[in-house]
């Protein structure tokens, strides 16, 4: 074959493989830029090398004067390789402001949602870390209602505690963050580094369900508090069925959530035992993420109705559980305008 024709493919080789790696790489970083001009560049010097081998092609690079095949080359190598670095350089600049712009809108996307209707931030509730104990004496009885601030765990002398339940009454698991899995693991036996032996709570509370896949709203069971009695000086515990389950939804608080307080209430008083205190959680609050300022509301005021209804009522302590700065605010409110109770 004719020597001319071999440069010619050898050429068009680097030409096509330059090419390709020019357009077809996405990465145009200094080294796919370099290489690729590099081959494009050889060419237009085999080109040269095969048809005119005699001319000479002369320029300046850099201050310095070349000639021939070599000007060519170097000067299409330069110049392509400048146009491409300045080109990524652009479209980095570019992808920058794009991923910058991204990231605004995400931000104030997550400041709107932070925000109430109003345009103002929605506080988040943060765990109270003290208990305390607020009281308010029903007018003209015997009887108050109350609060008790903080983790569960550490409120003890209160004869009576309430679990949330769900209307399958299948308490949640040891380490679920839940008034239900809290009660659980408390009340079970546990071996010396709290490994639960036996689930008193829940097994109790399996045998009074019996055959029931499910029950009432608001229907209340009384099981004993296992360990409880020995720990927190808590005599029984009653499960309310204050949410429902739905399938891709969770669970949901139930329509008359008032009336877990009134049947609550009702089943202490009917346990024939000298129990003067109870503490109840605001259903629905927790996993359910029911409105807690609402819920507080209908829960206290039902407790206060059922009092001045039932004035021989053995119970003398009605206390809800305020386990966050939210919830003792608006529990507060409800328990501060109220026209029947005076700040004890």
């Amino acid at each position: 074959m004719d020597e001319r024709y071999i440069y010619l493919i050898i050429g068009v080789a680097c030409l096509a493989l330059g090419a390709a790696m020019h357009f077809l790489v996405k990465n145009k970083n200094n080294s796919n830029a370099v290489l690729s001009w590099l081959l494009i560049a050889l060419f237009p010097v085999f080109l040269i090398f095969s048809f005119f081998p005699e001319s000479t092609t002369s320029g300046n690079l850099l201050n310095f004067q070349v000639g021939g095949a070599m000007a060519a080359f170097a000067f299409i190598w330069y110049l392509g390789t400048s146009w491409t670095m300045k080109g990524a350089d652009t479209d980095k600049v570019l992808e920058t402001n794009t991923q910058l712009k991204s990231e605004l809108a995400e931000t104030k996307a997550e400041l709107a949602a932070a925000q109430s209707g109003d345009g103002t931030p929605v506080r988040r509730a943060k765990p109270l870390q003290i208990t305390e104990k607020y009281h308010y004496k029903i007018k003209g009885q015997n009887a108050q209602v109350g609060l008790i601030t903080g983790d569960i765990r550490n409120v003890k002398g209160v004869d009576i505690w309430v679990n949330s339940e769900n209307t399958n009454m299948e308490m949640a698991r040891f380490y679920e963050n839940s008034i239900s899995g809290i009660i659980r693991y408390m009340g079970a036996r546990k071996d010396g580094v709290g490994n639960v032996k036996e689930d008193l709570v829940a097994e109790m509370l399996r045998r009074e369900v019996g055959n029931n896949i499910v029950v009432q709203h608001a229907t209340v069971i009384a099981t004993g508090s296992g360990e409880l009695e020995r720990t927190n000086n808590v005599k029984k515990i009653l499960h309310a069925a204050a949410v429902h389950g739905q399938v891709g939804i969770g669970y949901q608080p139930i329509g008359n959530i008032q009336q877990c307080v009134s049947n609550a209430l009702a089943k202490a008083d009917s346990l024939n035992q000298n129990l003067s205190s109870i503490l109840l959680p605001l259903f629905a609050t927790g996993m359910a993420e029911g409105d807690s300022e609402s819920i507080s509301s209908r829960l206290i005021n039902e407790a206060v109705n059922y009092l001045q209804s039932n004035t021989d009522s053995k119970l003398k302590d009605v206390y809800f559980l305020a386990y966050t700065d939210e919830e003792l605010e608006d529990c507060l409110k409800v328990l501060d305008s109220h026209s029947s109770l005076d700040k004890a």
